[in-house]
C-alpha cells in the first residue's frame, strides 16, 4: 500500500477473490482522517457516528487498490423466458379447496414452472470494470 494521505479512501477487509460472492465479503470503505504515524492511520467509516459496518480485527487488512466488479450486457434476443409445457407460460390456477379442522377456509393455489436460459452465449458480453471507494 502506498503511504496513505489526509482525504484518501481505504478499503478495510480481505479483499474479494475470483471463487466469492458478494454476499461472503465484508469489506467497507473508510476516509482517513489523520496520518500522524507510519503504522497507523485514523478512520471515519460509513457506519452508525462514523465507526465501521463489520467487525474487523484490530490488524485487519487495510489496502486502497480499487475493487473489480462485474457487469453482464446483453440485447432483447440473449435472455429467454422458459416456462413448462404443462403449466404454460403464465401458470395454473389450483383450488378452491377447503381447510381447516371445520373445513373453515377456501383457499387457492398458483403454480408453475419458471426460469430464464441464455439462448446464445454470445449475445452475452461479461465485463470486469474496476471501481474505487470513492
Amino acid at each position: 500500500m502506498r503511504g496513505n494521505r489526509l482525504g484518501d479512501w481505504l478499503t478495510i477487509g480481505t479483499v474479494q477473490t475470483a471463487n466469492e460472492s458478494d454476499a461472503t465479503i465484508l469489506t467497507e470503505a473508510a476516509y482517513v482522517t489523520d496520518t500522524t504515524t507510519a503504522t497507523a492511520v485514523a478512520i471515519v467509516g460509513r457506519g452508525p457516528l462514523g465507526g465501521l459496518m463489520y467487525a474487523h480485527d484490530n490488524a485487519a487488512a487495510c489496502t486502497d487498490s480499487a475493487s473489480a466488479h462485474l457487469a453482464v450486457f446483453g440485447g432483447p434476443n440473449s435472455l429467454v423466458k422458459i416456462f413448462s409445457k404443462e403449466l404454460g407460460e403464465y401458470g395454473e390456477l389450483v383450488g378452491p379447496f377447503e381447510t381447516g379442522n371445520a373445513k373453515q377456509w377456501t383457499n387457492f393455489s398458483w403454480k408453475g414452472y419458471w426460469g430464464f436460459g441464455i439462448v446464445n452465449q454470445a449475445d452475452v458480453i461479461r465485463v470486469e470494470t474496476s471501481a474505487s471507494n470513492m
